[in-house]
């Protein structure tokens, strides 16, 4: 009896150390995911702002005048360019690695009546890139107008001078005609020769909003980047992309602010899926 107790014991004991050992190896397995989630949206976060400033810093320097109108025409800046042109400095990632400044580049290319910009960023061992779409318009040098005034005299009288016959009397008459003098003001601008009046005419402008979603190695019906335009204020139900192995989690923006379900758009978006 005593015997069989000891044994009952032991087994006990041994039960007690395999689920001690269970319990330790799921509570690390746990931790482990949930340092390796916390890095790795430290990683997307830092990498979606170096993305956002490579692209502000190259959209100011196409507006200098670089882009052509031709449609399918497209101009490509580096990053080191941006920087030798004093429009950015150098980006860094997490770990204060410098990014490839040859590598790394923004493109401009002319679809229509807007322009498709593709940023590419390459950080130490990794890369991403973001699109937007900009309308043609916002991207155009803007040029100063001068009034340019155009005068025009007329001599202002003309003598006309009548003889007439009365009773052997001669009358002579002066008739004087006036003509106006006429002032003609156009506007034109500083490398314009034309002198005549300039007839400039409107096209309906597109105030939509672009919301651009980075799938993050993912896809939205088969697309690995996917980029809509909707109406100021208008509700949107957000699409679920699709990974293989992995699970979607939420959007994020470059300020790490999340969003799921529907939205309100107020602003352009570029939104970056979080997977786990």
């Amino acid at each position: 009896m005593y015997q069989e107790d000891n044994k009952t014991s032991v087994i006990k004991m041994i039960l007690r150390i395999l689920l001690f050992i269970l319990v330790f190896i799921l509570a690390f397995k746990l931790i482990t995911m949930a340092f390796n989630n916390r890095k790795e949206y430290l990683d997307n976060n830092n990498m979606s702002h170096n993305l956002n400033s490579l692209q502000n810093a190259a959209i100011n320097y196409f507006k200098s005048g670089v882009l052509s109108d031709e449609d399918n025409s497209a101009v490509k800046v580096t990053l080191k360019d941006l920087i030798e042109k004093e429009y950015t400095g150098e980006l860094k990632d997490e770990y204060k690695f410098v990014c490839s400044n040859e590598d790394s580049y923004v493109e401009a290319l002319k679809t229509g009546n807007e322009y498709r910009i593709k940023t590419y960023l390459k950080c130490n061992n990794k890369s991403d890139y973001i699109f937007t779409y900009l309308d043609s318009d916002s991207l155009k040098e803007k040029k100063d107008e001068e009034p340019v005034t155009t005068t025009t005299t007329v001599a202002p009288v003309e003598t006309t001078t009548i003889v007439t016959t009365t009773n052997n009397k001669t009358t002579t008459t002066t008739k004087k005609t006036t003509k106006v003098t006429t002032t003609t003001t156009t506007t034109t601008t500083k490398d314009s020769k034309n002198t005549e009046p300039i007839v400039i005419t409107t096209k309906p402008v597109d105030n939509r909003i672009s919301v651009a979603y980075d799938c993050k190695g993912g896809t939205i019906n088969g697309a690995l980047n996917y980029a809509t335009k909707v109406n100021p204020g208008e509700t949107i139900v957000l699409p679920t992309p699709v990974k293989e192995g992995r699970t979607f989690y939420y959007w994020y923006d470059s300020e790490g602010n999340k969003y799921t379900g529907s939205i309100k758009v107020t602003k352009q978006l570029v939104l970056y899926a979080y997977w786990y």
